[in-house]
């Protein structure tokens, strides 16, 4: 055992961390602080002495160092903070071009970590992948890197984060109709469904808009005999005035308006809840109990409804719809 006390130990690693960041005599300098964490009884403070060492080595390209805290990294240490850490590098390793051993060091991770580092190897994720890939994830429909960035223990993504338009992670997903993505970021509760971009559009509006049919009904049936919310979404608008309703007539999405039409509110069979109608084809039959959610007389600052905007684009399908 060496005779250091910790005290002197923490002197030793400071006075090497102050050095010069000099590439050619980088090995010397690491390994005098190498040898000086691999001196450390606790395992804890060990593995913390490691993971500051390996971080710097990794910011200044020298990988091989990397490895060698990898390799001295206690095998014992038990779940905690020290594990984010190494979780953290073995994907900036990774990213390094060594995914050989990223994949290897990530097995000795606890099961919680090791499992996401892994999904996160595979999927290319990175610790500082923040926002952006978070977008880009969303906007591609890449389900599990959605999935491993909204779980990553060490860098969750910031799920409601927004971009200069304003548009959310939903939003994006929404927008090109990436239904399994859309569906995994409703069941996270972290998730605020009802955000708008700066058009003062929803991800509900953004879909009805663009004709992801399957994509509203998925946001829809998030509340389906659920209590409805009370700022009733279905007939929020825009800057424009515009309900997801008339968004979808003026472009002439008639899927989108037939699953609209299709809400429900069955105040008396579901006890004051929301429902949304499983229909793939042709509008629901109400029974005499149901009422429609979608206010369809609603007109926008120009003082038009959804279906005058359907008829001023002549879309036939849409205002057949709309006139039943």
């Amino acid at each position: 055992m060496n005779p250091c006390t910790p005290l002197l130990l923490c002197c030793a690693l400071a006075a090497a961390a102050d050095q010069p960041a000099d590439k050619k005599d980088a090995p010397d300098r690491y390994a005098t602080r190498l040898a000086a964490a691999a001196a450390i009884d606790d395992s804890a403070s060990k593995a913390q002495a490691l993971l500051t060492i390996a971080d710097e080595a990794a910011d200044n390209g020298q990988d091989e160092i990397v490895k060698k805290c990898m390799a001295a990294y206690p095998k014992s240490i038990t779940l905690g903070p020290t594990d984010l850490g190494l979780g953290d590098l073995i994907l900036r390793l990774a990213g390094a071009g060594h995914e050989a051993e990223a994949l290897e060091a990530a097995k000795a991770l606890p099961p919680a970590f090791r499992d996401l580092t892994l999904a996160g190897i595979a999927t290319g994720a990175t610790p500082t992948a923040g926002a952006a890939a978070f977008w880009r994830a969303c906007e591609k429909g890449d389900d599990d890197a959605v999935a491993w960035q909204a779980r990553a223990p060490f860098n969750p993504a910031p799920l409601n984060a927004k971009d200069r338009d304003g548009e959310t992670g939903l939003m994006k997903a929404a927008v090109h109709g990436h239904v399994a993505v859309v569906k995994r970021l409703l069941a996270d509760e972290r998730v605020e469904v009802w955000e708008v971009d700066k058009q003062g559009r929803n991800a509900l509006m953004r879909a009805a808009e663009n004709g992801q049919d399957a994509v509203v009904r998925a946001i829809l049936n998030k509340y389906a005999d659920k209590p409805y919310p009370k700022d009733e979404p279905l007939n929020l608008t825009d800057s424009q005035g515009r309900t997801a309703l008339m968004l979808a007539a003026d472009k002439g999405r008639a899927g989108v308006v037939r699953v609209l039409l299709d809400v429900r509110y069955a105040n008396v069979l579901k006890g004051d809840r929301f429902l949304t109608i499983q229909r793939e084809e042709g509008p629901a039959i109400p029974t005499p109990f149901d009422t429609s959610l979608v206010d369809r007389d609603r007109k926008d600052n120009d003082g038009k409804t959804a279906l005058d905007l359907a008829e001023a684009n002549k879309h036939a399908g849409v205002i057949e719809l709309l006139k039943k």
